[in-house]
């Protein structure tokens, strides 16, 4: 298993940096946990968001799904 944390910042992003955003990768298949604020662009320059086979967003606050 792999984790890649794309974006840590809590409650608003910064230059260059993302709120919570996690892509994990195990055995082929990767997962998007949670897509926070400045999260997309995280995402794409590190995978191809069209091949995620699933999101999981932890909870309703916009620093985990602003994106």
């Amino acid at each position: 298993m792999k984790l890649t944390v794309l974006g840590y910042l809590g409650g608003y992003p910064d230059a260059g940096h993302a709120t919570s955003t996690y892509l994990i990768e195990s055995g082929g298949y990767h997962l998007l946990m949670d897509l926070g604020s400045g999260g997309l662009l995280s995402l794409e320059q590190q995978f191809d968001p069209l091949k995620l086979d699933a999101v999981l967003l932890t909870h309703y606050h916009h620093d985990h799904i602003a994106d």
